[in-house]
């Protein structure tokens, strides 16, 4: 990659990054409700599912998924349920989180959280049209090579995990007010409600390229 594509690159995904978005909501709800630890645990869930996506167009198949409108829609609606099942979810066991004798490990918080951040991402229509039509446009055919795929895998992790890992530390911020019985109900609360509406902004996106 020249010097030009990979600033440019980088600017324009820090900006993608830091636009408020599903995973920016997410991650910072995640941070909120379950702790600092469990928002980046979310983080990494996103920066997986960059990855694959990633590796897809690589081969491209990232285009074949930007021109079937069936497999597109069939990945947001697939991811957008998944949320909104685990929204209600969260919802209805709020106050036995609540409840538990002893508050749940950074280990039980961490894979689901992980889970959820891979599930939103996979079914984001908009990493769908990134990975499959945007990024293209930086790969030049015949000169883009190994090392090239692996700086641009390298400057989406690094210039991506920070970002997130603020919107964290913020959720975990405004989080920490909140304690007690009372206050972890609602903030399970608030979690659930927050999961429901990503979903719902998954199934509201619609394919534009």
């Amino acid at each position: 990659m020249t010097p030009e594509l990979i600033l440019a690159f980088t600017g324009m995904h820090i900006a993608m990054s830091l636009s408020p978005g599903p995973a920016v909501l997410l991650v910072s709800t995640q941070g909120m409700a379950r702790g600092f630890r469990a928002g980046v645990a979310t983080a990494a869930g996103v920066l997986a599912g960059n990855t694959i996506y990633f590796a897809l167009s690589v081969f491209g198949l990232g285009a074949v998924l930007v021109s079937s409108a069936l497999l597109f829609t069939m990945i947001k609606w697939a991811g957008a349920a998944y949320l909104v099942w685990l929204g209600i979810s969260t919802l209805r066991n709020a106050r036995k989180v609540a409840a538990r004798p002893q508050p749940a490990t950074v280990s039980e918080l961490a894979g689901p959280a992980f889970t959820q951040g891979l599930v939103k991402q996979l079914g984001n229509p908009k990493s769908v049209l990134f990975f499959g039509a945007l990024l293209p446009q930086f790969i030049i055919p015949g000169q883009t090579g190994g090392a090239d795929y692996l700086l641009m895998l390298a400057i989406m992790h690094g210039t991506e995990l920070p970002i997130l890992a603020g919107y964290a530390a913020l959720g975990a911020t405004g989080g920490a007010f909140v304690r007690g019985p009372v206050g972890l109900v609602w903030r399970e609360r608030v979690c659930g409600v927050c999961q429901i509406a990503v979903g719902g902004l998954l199934a509201g996106l619609r394919r534009t390229a």
